[in-house]
């Protein structure tokens, strides 16, 4: 039987055999027992209560809002004995049976982990009759155990995920042509590529100061740079760009520009998809630490490439 109780079932060739089993139980599961044998024929059912302590209590359930476990206030060895709560070692968890801390020192993370997603712990048993000094063990988690505050990087990490990073809004000439209700140009005339009407969420400065796990972070967003994929297997880098008027005519971008070689009659709706993906650079600082983590948004547009036809005429008509 479980939750305390051990269930035996004795299968004895005779009964003379069974007397003497019984005999022979030792003072203390005699004590334990639940009750009288239960015997009919050669068979005898004898259920012992379980003498260890039980009872053990268990960890509390994670913050919703911080992601964190708080330290247990009632704190147990897995004999029943109490232990404190916190000591010098760290924070008791009753679920793992040892004390927990954040390592001082910080290793590289486990194989296929990132840098961030979690930290390197130490988990402490109490000293026992066989082992009278502390034993510990480093261990990765992702997340903190039962007491123990977020690291710098963890909580920059979760706040970041809360920001919203947005794709630029494409800027790109030629314009919407009215008639056609879409972008239109031809084989080798240039078109101007730029990030139209910049913002905080699609280009930055995105600053964001929050508090979480214990930490107080301030994380600072910007845009570095935007990859230009036409479509057509060519790409351009660029900044922002430079944003195109009627007054530049024919003439190249000074700053992000493209060229199509080829037309787009063979594509879905006979056009170019081109997409634009905003390199973000999402600084952070808190807790006496910095680090920074690399993030992509994209924007998509598409337009039609057709090719000038030329026609020659006589001079003399």
């Amino acid at each position: 039987m479980l939750n305390g109780r051990l269930a035996s079932r004795w299968a004895i060739g005779t009964l003379v055999v069974a007397t003497l089993v019984l005999s022979t139980l030792s003072w203390t599961a005699q004590r334990a027992l639940a009750g009288p044998p239960v015997c009919g024929g050669i068979t005898c059912d004898i259920e012992i209560v379980d003498p260890g302590g039980g009872g053990v209590p268990s960890d509390p359930a994670p913050d919703p809002e911080t992601g964190l476990t708080p330290g247990p206030t009632e704190c147990a060895s897995s004999d029943g004995t109490k232990v404190p709560c916190s000591t010098d070692d760290g924070s008791w968890s009753n679920a793992s049976q040892c004390y927990w801390k954040l390592n001082d020192t910080q290793g590289n993370p486990p194989t296929g982990e990132a840098e961030g997603s979690g930290a390197w712990y130490s988990c402490c048993n109490i000293p026992s009759a066989h082992h009278l000094d502390l034993r510990c063990t480093s261990v990765w988690r992702d997340t903190p155990p039962p007491g123990v505050s977020l690291t710098p990087a963890q909580a920059a990490a979760r706040i970041i995920q809360t920001m919203t990073f947005e794709g630029i809004q494409i800027g790109m000439a030629p314009e919407v042509n009215p008639e056609w209700g879409h972008r239109c140009t031809y084989v080798g005339v240039p078109v101007w590529l730029w990030a139209a009407n910049p913002s905080e969420r699609n280009w930055g400065p995105y600053v964001v100061t929050a508090s979480l796990g214990g930490q107080s972070i301030t994380v600072n967003a910007n845009v570095t740079s935007v990859l230009w994929n036409m479509g057509d297997g060519g790409t351009v880098a660029c900044t922002s760009g430079t944003p195109y008027n009627a007054g530049y005519g024919f003439a190249d971008s000074p700053s992000c520009g493209y060229r199509f070689q080829k037309m787009s009659k063979n594509q879905p709706g006979n056009r170019w998809t081109v997409t634009a993906t905003s390199q973000w650079a999402v600084d952070w600082t808190g807790g006496g630490q910095s680090g920074s983590i690399p993030m992509t948004a994209t924007s998509t547009d598409n337009l039609e490439v057709r090719e000038l036809q030329t026609v020659n005429v006589s001079p003399n008509g």
